[in-house]
């Protein structure tokens, strides 16, 4: 008996020291992914393989609280990176790790949440809405009263079979959001504030270069065809305000910016079904989708049509 009491001491004082050890490593990524000064922050794909390259080391603690963090993180930067089967693997793998006996702990119910919500987002995209609707409403059952719900109830009624409602050339532009989108100067946009007018939205990151460009060519070619500059919408996604505004200044942006840096994808990016940035969609006077990334040339070929 004496033995087995020294055993079972043994094996907890080498199990709390690799705890905390795990525990503090973790800790210290988060605070080289997460830095008090966002513009330090590593790019979106160092990010990924840093996580990735963790959980790699780390095989055996995927049910740790400061694990199940991180793996949710990496699903988040894959879904906003457009790797959609990633980021549904890796959010599936989240609500497969939880422990059943701890699924109803607050923290723990917080990643199952965030993960079903996840996986359902990657799953609009990958045009699996049967698998996503399933989801949603699982959503809806598991966490009733919470924002997943809400979520949850929003992406259900867009995933409602509309006949004629889509983001493709002849179509009804489906709407941005349920609330208008708000830019930098603190004005008020949706569909509807441009009743009678053809606008452009430009989804776009000032993370990456060549989507600032592409901004800055279709709003050239859009003037130029004689459409105006407050009816061409930027909408940023995925990143932070302070990023939206210091490409203002530094590219010199006059059009409308919004930026969205929610955790999750951006209703609109679902609704406009982006996977990448840049993504460009005209929509015409009558609110039908009229291209979906065209080059500059046809957009002013087109703009001057729908004028």
């Amino acid at each position: 008996m004496a033995v087995l009491v020294l055993a079972t001491g043994s094996a907890f004082a080498q199990e709390r020291p690799k705890s905390v050890a795990v525990a503090t490593e973790c800790a210290r990524l988060l605070d080289r992914l997460e830095p008090a000064d966002r513009k330090l922050a590593p790019p979106r794909h160092d990010q990924i393989e840093l996580i990735r390259a963790f959980l790699e080391h780390h095989p055996a603690d995927a049910a740790r609280v400061c694990v199940l963090k991180l793996r949710t993180r990496l699903g988040t930067l894959l879904l906003h990176a457009g790797e959609l089967e990633a980021a549904r693997e890796a959010f599936a793998d989240v609500v497969k790790d939880v422990p059943p006996d701890q699924r109803d702990l607050p923290g723990q119910h917080d990643f199952l949440g965030r993960a079903r919500y996840g996986q359902a987002q990657a799953l609009e995209l990958l045009d699996r809405p049967n698998e996503a609707r399933a989801l949603l409403e699982e959503i809806q059952a598991q966490h009733a009263g919470e924002r997943y719900a809400k979520f949850a109830r929003v992406a259900l009624e867009r995933l409602l079979p509309r006949k004629g409602v889509g983001p493709f050339a002849g179509l009804q532009a489906p709407p941005l959001n349920t609330e208008p989108l708000v830019d930098l100067d603190e004005r008020q946009h949706s569909l509807r504030s441009y009743a009678n007018r053809p606008v452009v939205l430009v989804f776009w990151s000032p993370a990456i270069e060549s989507s600032i460009s592409r901004l800055q060519s279709v709003a050239a070619g859009w003037t130029r065809a004689g459409g105006r500059l407050d009816t061409v919408l930027a909408i940023a996604l995925s990143t932070s305000r302070e990023a939206v505004v210091s490409a203002r200044e530094k590219c010199r942006l006059a059009m409308p910016l919004i930026a969205c840096d929610d955790e999750f994808l951006h209703p609109a990016a679902l609704a406009y079904r982006v996977t990448k940035v840049p993504t460009v969609v005209l929509i015409g006077s009558n609110g039908t989708v009229l291209g979906r990334d065209l080059p500059v040339r046809e957009i002013e070929r087109v703009v001057g049509l729908a004028r």
